[in-house]
């Protein structure tokens, strides 16, 4: 999936991860997932109970659970991020850029074309024959 940028932020969905400046950011699960749900309805205000439906799907959860995520972001990302729109909802407050996967090279290594062996050194412990044996005995 595609990267979406704004600001200094990159929030990259395919591995749940959240940059800025290319420093990876620590964000809770539901807080990236309510990140997402805004971004991905960004051109439209999204009240209390589509977001608790669409973040916390099928739990009963307070009212300040929401309230709690939408704080953890303001302090990430600033203020401006996520706007409240009075007794309709929130929506996110920043132009993003989508940003196509292959920009930033495969995500894991690539496998090499043929069987490889890694030989990695072994630790000498010395003579001692009683080394290895149970602590427990």
């Amino acid at each position: 999936m595609d990267a979406i940028s704004f600001l200094d932020f990159e929030v990259r969905p395919s591995i749940r991860q959240l940059t800025k400046r290319g420093q990876s950011v620590a964000i809770g699960a539901r807080a990236f997932d309510l990140l997402l749900c805004l971004i991905e309805n960004r051109d439209r205000v999204m009240g209390r109970d589509e977001l608790f439906a669409l973040v916390w799907e099928g739990m009963a959860v307070g009212d300040n659970n929401l309230n709690v995520q939408v704080s953890t972001l303001r302090k990430l990302l600033g203020a401006a991020a996520i706007v409240t729109v009075p007794k309709r909802g929130l929506r996110f407050g920043m132009d993003v850029i989508h940003e196509p996967a292959e920009r930033f090279g495969p995500q894991f290594p690539a496998l090499p074309d043929k069987p490889s062996v890694a030989v990695l050194p072994f630790l000498d412990l010395g003579d001692d024959p009683s080394f290895g044996q149970s602590l427990c005995s």
